[in-house]
């Protein structure tokens, strides 16, 4: 039962991350309106919570 819970965290996580990384490429068609520095602040965000997972 540990294992397979470790697993779904790890799934959890592998999901969160790849939703994530989406966000940025789809923001501008979602809010076209939406600031380029806003948006690279949201890469950096997900560029940073993705370094200490490696």
């Amino acid at each position: 039962m540990a294992k397979q819970n470790s697993q779904n965290d790890d799934v959890k996580m592998a999901n969160a991350a790849s939703a994530a990384l989406k966000i940025p490429s789809m923001a501008p068609s979602i809010k076209p309106r939406l600031r380029p520095t806003r948006r690279m602040n949201i890469e950096a965000g997900t560029v940073a919570m993705s370094v200490p997972s490696t």
